[in-house]
């Protein structure tokens, strides 16, 4: 039984369902499914045929009654199905929550690489220092590669949060207002005479 149609190389519909330990399932197709498994030193391909298209279900399930006639079942070295005609090794599984989990084929992740740019080196170096950047891209290190035009407009506002080591505004202990606009805050700036370069900062209650 199989929860995924794109298993199937052929299909044909089939309306029934099947008696689980909840809710019976429905049962939408019959045919036959293409599986990839891994072994140790190759990768197998099986057609299960007879195999159900039953959506509902949380995993794909293999009976191990219907192995039986072709098949035998050795826990020798783990848990292997074996041909009863040619004692060849066609699947492999491990047992998981008490269940024989085949070994499919494993998918490699595909990464894609981002575009260079003098942000995405930061970052992936662990926000290192711009000049010590320009260093590595001068040397000729493998790779990085960003624009003089970066480095001009370059910030970082998590260089600039950890470096912070106090907060911009202090904070002090104000009563709670009972009504909206009881209690207004803002800062002011200026007029300012032009030889000072002091900023006065206002509050008013």
């Amino acid at each position: 039984m199989c929860n995924n149609k794109a298993l199937f190389v052929d299909l044909q519909p089939r309306q029934s369902t099947i008696i689980t330990a909840g809710e019976p399932a429905p049962v939408i197709g019959i045919g036959t499914v293409l599986i990839r498994v891994e072994l140790e030193d190759e990768i197998v391909n099986l057609s299960l045929t007879n195999t159900l298209l039953v959506p509902s279900l949380p995993v794909n399930l293999m009976s191990q009654s219907k192995l039986d006639e072709k098949f035998y079942i050795s826990t020798l070295n783990g848990f292997q199905v074996k041909s009863r005609l040619t004692h060849e090794l066609l699947l492999e599984a491990r047992l998981i929550e008490g269940l024989y989990v085949v070994n499919l084929e494993r998918k490699l992740d595909t990464a894609l690489s981002a575009k260079e740019s003098l942000t995405t080196w930061h970052e992936r170096l662990g926000h290192i220092s711009i000049a010590r950047l320009k260093t590595m891209r001068d040397g000729k290190a493998s790779g990085i590669k960003f624009s003089e035009e970066e480095v001009k407009d370059f910030h970082c506002d998590t260089c600039k949060l950890g470096k912070m080591h106090r907060q911009p505004i202090l904070n002090k202990e104000r009563p709670r207002c009972s009504i909206p606009g009881q209690l207004i805050h803002w800062d002011t700036c200026g007029p300012m005479p032009p030889p000072s370069t002091k900023t006065s900062i206002w509050c008013w209650e």
